[in-house]
């Protein structure tokens, strides 16, 4: 999954998900908190592997990170392709009106698109994103 896209959701918190992303995600799939005040989609089958490993953690680290799964919401696109983000998830991720939706490899992101623009700028100008490059091949 790559690419940027950037979406309006709607005063319902309707948000339309990329056709592409949503072929790679499955007909339905997570979401939840993420860092940086975003939030990530995982697949079905992403997501049940993280709660297996979930399961296997110790109920200290459990309950360390026990918000992951306690925000997250499972989600199917209506029939025009749109999900709908709980309040909750909006408000943590500061989702108003314009979405950067991210293909980010094995997940999408979601983040409010001004942040968005600001973090890509971030990681420019601090040149972490070049050196993550060349540490890729790229």
């Amino acid at each position: 999954m790559i690419g940027t896209s950037y979406h309006n959701m709607d005063a319902k918190g309707r948000l339309a998900m990329p056709a592409k992303l949503r072929e790679s995600l499955g007909d339905s799939f997570y979401i939840t908190i993420a860092r940086n005040h975003s939030l990530v989609v995982y697949s079905c089958e992403d997501w049940r592997e993280k709660e297996e490993k979930y399961s296997q953690l110790s109920s200290g680290k459990r309950a360390a990170i026990s918000s992951l799964f306690t925000s997250a919401v499972y989600c199917e696109p209506d029939s025009q392709g749109r999900i709908l983000l709980s309040p909750e998830l909006r408000a943590h991720a500061n989702l108003i009106k314009e979405v950067a939706v991210l293909g980010a490899g094995t997940q999408v992101e979601l983040w409010e698109a001004d942040a968005w623009r600001a973090e890509v700028e971030r990681q420019l100008s601090s040149g972490s994103v070049f050196d993550a490059m060349e540490e890729l091949g790229f």
